[in-house]
């Protein structure tokens, strides 16, 4: 991956009260993936184009942009923060080293596969203000409103097209006799490694959303605070919803505090997950297979009696301690979250023959709200800063233990609509433990930082048939600085510095066509970079 990017931060005061601000940035990737290798003698080569085989290569150039300005200033003793913020992102794939086998010798070797993009538009107004009410109240309210597209481009024809014969798109009609094939086997059209987005994948999608939100924290008495806090929001496609949130603290002494909050949750399927689809290729234990990815908006979705999705929502509870003195702070708290109609990726369903016809995928994949589940957890954090005579230096030691039950499967199925493979990335992809141990220095213009992260295992994953786990595994990561002048800074660093890999897998077990799981610290080894900034 080649990236650049170009970021602003900018405030500028217009008055003693009034302050305008702006922020945001362009960046630009190229990506180079390698997809399964395609063997010398299957039906997805041809021989004239790739005597050895060959292994398609994806690309994408993905592009980010987004601006966000507003206005603080005074109203009548109210502060008052008025922004708009507008991002969008585009994938577009171009799909290289590769063929579309029902054109046979005349397929090329490049095809422009189309893509999809996300773009937001928020504007919103909060206001604040304290009050001298018991030992001080401060109430904020606001509002937002955010409209959301999402759209779905087609490639080029030859990236999704099936030919027949004679080298013309073909259809449901079109004679099983012209239909390409190697031996008894089918050629499958597309762009192998990425079939490419067709007309019928098109989408462009709109919806808008409308919220407000008061809050008030009020300080009891010296020691005691309570807070609460609401938000209602209403959706174009989804109707309106209430969140609320309760929380207190306890100073039990001037340096220790007990804290607690109980509040519900909700969140709208995503643009993308109602309404993205695709055809790729998935690997299993017979091979590689042609796998369809459905929206959840299709007719086909109805027939494998995936409903509609509907909103996740969620209940959470949270109690803890907070401790200051001096330089050292620290902090524990345990959690508890439900999400109830939970979104997921189902596992593969085997269509009939008719709609593997209509889907040409030899399995079918949906998103659906398919699980309720529960988190229990514990986060601590302890820092500690002091200084020798012109040496600054901080250690920090912080972590979180993190559980994931699944409480219940929505489907008669479960085997199939959720199966062990997808229930192993639910409640396994975070590590049991997360823990890291780092320390800051600073003399003059020299800054150094260390940390040490150590991760529990994942795991056991499952393919159906056989089990496997990534154990327990550290990186560690070192930054240096240097202020070459009161605008310039200079910095240099490396992430994973003792190029720690995870635990390898077997390339025996069925699926395993390389790390699709989740790994603790990536699988791409040791990371070094050079940063310049100017700050004005």
């Amino acid at each position: 991956m080649d990236t650049y990017h170009a970021f602003v931060n900018s405030e500028i005061p217009i008055n003693d009260e009034t302050t305008f601000y702006a922020f945001g940035g362009a960046s630009l990737k190229d990506t180079d993936a390698f997809a399964f290798t395609r063997d010398a003698n299957s039906a997805r080569n041809v021989l004239g184009i790739y005597p050895n085989g060959f292994v398609p290569r994806i690309t994408s150039i993905i592009r980010d942009r987004s601006i966000s300005a507003g206005i603080r200033s005074k109203f009548r003793n109210w502060d008052v923060d008025f922004n708009n913020t507008f991002g969008t992102n585009e994938f577009h794939y171009f799909i290289k080293g590769t063929l579309n086998a029902t054109l046979g010798i005349a397929s090329p070797t490049d095809f422009d596969a189309g893509g999809h993009t996300i773009t937001q538009n928020t504007t919103s107004i909060n206001f604040t203000q304290n009050f001298d009410v018991l030992e001080g109240l401060n109430v904020a309210f606001g509002g937002e409103y955010r409209t959301e597209n999402f759209t779905i481009f087609a490639g080029e024809e030859g990236s999704y097209a099936f030919y027949d014969v004679n080298g013309v798109p073909a259809d449901r009609n079109t004679p099983d006799e012209n239909r390409p094939r190697l031996g008894d086997e089918l050629r499958p059209g597309g762009s192998q490694g990425f079939p490419g987005y067709s007309p019928g994948n098109e989408v462009d999608r709109n919806r808008t959303n409308l919220s407000a939100y008061i809050d008030g924290e009020l300080d009891v008495t010296n020691t005691f605070l309570v807070a609460l806090a609401g938000r209602f929001e209403h959706y174009s496609d989804f109707g309106s919803a209430f969140t609320g949130k309760l929380s207190s603290r306890l100073k039990l002494t001037p340096d220790l505090n007990l804290r607690g909050s109980l509040s519900t949750g909700f969140r709208a399927p995503s643009l993308a997950q109602i309404h993205y689809n695709l055809r790729f290729i998935s690997i299993t234990s017979s091979g590689l297979v042609d796998t369809l990815l459905a929206s959840n908006t299709s007719r086909i979705a109805r027939e494998f009696g995936i409903n509609e999705l509907s909103q996740e929502q969620s209940q959470s509870a949270s109690i803890g301690f907070s401790f200051k003195s001096g330089g050292f702070t620290g902090s524990i708290d345990g959690y508890y979250t439900k999400v109830t109609d939970r979104i997921v990726l189902t596992g593969t369903f085997e269509p009939t023959p008719a709609q593997q016809e209509v889907a040409q995928a030899n399995s079918i994949q949906f998103f659906a709200n398919g699980v309720n589940t529960e988190n229990l957890g514990l986060d601590f954090v302890a820092t500690y800063k002091f200084n020798l005579d012109a040496h600054k230096i901080g250690l920090n030691f912080l972590g979180n233990l993190n559980k994931i039950n699944l409480l219940d499967i929505k489907s008669d199925e479960p085997d199939v609509f959720f199966n062990a493979k997808e229930r192993g990335f639910l409640k396994f992809a975070s590590p049991v433990y997360k823990i890291s141990l780092g320390a800051d220095y600073a003399y003059e213009k020299f800054g150094a930082t260390i940390n040490t992260t150590f991760f529990g295992k994942t795991g056991p994953f499952s393919n159906g048939e056989e089990e496997y786990t990534y154990g327990a595994t550290s990186t560690t990561d070192l930054n240096l600085n240097y202020q070459l002048t009161d605008n310039i800074k200079l910095v240099a660093g490396v992430n994973n510095l003792f190029n720690q890999y995870p635990d390898e897998q077997d390339p025996n077990l069925p699926e395993n066509g390389g790390i699709y799981d989740s790994v603790q610290q990536g699988f791409a080894g040791s990371h070094y970079y050079t940063r310049i900034s100017y700050s004005f």
